[in-house]
């Protein structure tokens, strides 16, 4: 009975690990430039206006 969840905790933790080091490969290179990021129309997404910092009050 548990062992579909143990199955999917195990699937998940090799998931995570890929994803992880897609992100560690991927991410030097979005920031130095060396790969060029999608712009958001590409995506489907509308820039939105930067939030101006509040006072707190």
């Amino acid at each position: 009975m548990a062992a579909p969840l143990f199955y999917r905790i195990s699937a998940n933790r090799d998931e995570m690990a890929v994803l992880a080091d897609l992100r560690d490969t991927l991410l030097p290179k979005l920031i130095s430039g060396e790969l060029p990021a999608p712009d958001l129309e590409a995506l489907g997404l509308t820039p939105t206006e930067p939030v101006e910092a509040s006072d707190g009050g």
